[in-house]
């Protein structure tokens, strides 16, 4: 090879490399979108044998959480938890901007607010009256405790649905008297428009 073409070679090398570091320089941050209605979940097992004889029979508790993947490029910069993090349980302050309304959702936790609101949203696939099934639910649990017979589970629903469990969240009132009416055991008005309590699906009153 030719001394020129050996210089030309270097200079189109030593280019080459400069235009690609200049681009890694200026690369925008990647994003992975999975397909249309990709999940992942997390399941746990708990499993206790039961002392029965010549029998074996096991008594399992199963917690499943599937997580929906996000499917387009505004899950990355909304949030996938925006869909249940909305006025409809949080009502905004009169005169906010949506810019300034953005800023006060930012969080990272999972709040109280935010779980209402998933379980409203199910309820309602359902066919029932998502928010006052709530209000009724968090109003039945006030007036008949189930973390005392009921195990973990019934700890967990206690917690869940005791909305002066957890720290102030600035909730709708109507959340902390049905609370209040639970423990005056003054639950009627809200069979009214939830006739039927999705805890009798999961539990009974003795």
């Amino acid at each position: 090879m030719q001394p020129k073409c050996i210089i030309v070679t270097c200079l189109t090398i030593v280019w080459s490399a400069e235009v690609l570091c200049g681009e890694v320089e200026n690369r925008h941050k990647r994003t992975l979108v999975f397909t249309s209605d990709s999940a992942t979940g997390i399941l746990i097992a708990l499993s206790v044998p039961l002392l029965i004889p010549d029998r074996n029979i096991f008594l399992a508790y199963n917690f499943e959480a599937n997580y929906g993947m996000p499917g387009k490029a505004s899950d990355f910069t909304q949030g996938v938890l925006k869909k249940v993090d909305n006025d409809q349980i949080h009502p905004a302050p009169e005169g906010e901007t949506e810019s300034e309304r953005t800023v006060r959702g930012t969080g990272t936790r999972f709040t109280r607010k935010q779980m209402y609101r998933t379980i409203e949203l199910n309820l309602n696939r359902y066919g029932y009256n998502g928010k006052k099934c709530i209000l009724r639910m968090i109003c039945e649990i006030a007036t008949y405790p189930v973390r005392d017979a009921n195990g973990m589970i019934g700890d967990l629903l206690q917690l869940l649905f005791t909305p002066s469990a957890s720290s102030y969240e600035e909730l709708p009132s109507e959340f902390y008297t049905a609370e209040e009416k639970g423990h005056l055991e003054n639950c009627a008005k809200y069979e009214k428009y939830c006739p039927k309590s999705p805890l009798d699906k999961i539990s009974l009153v003795l």
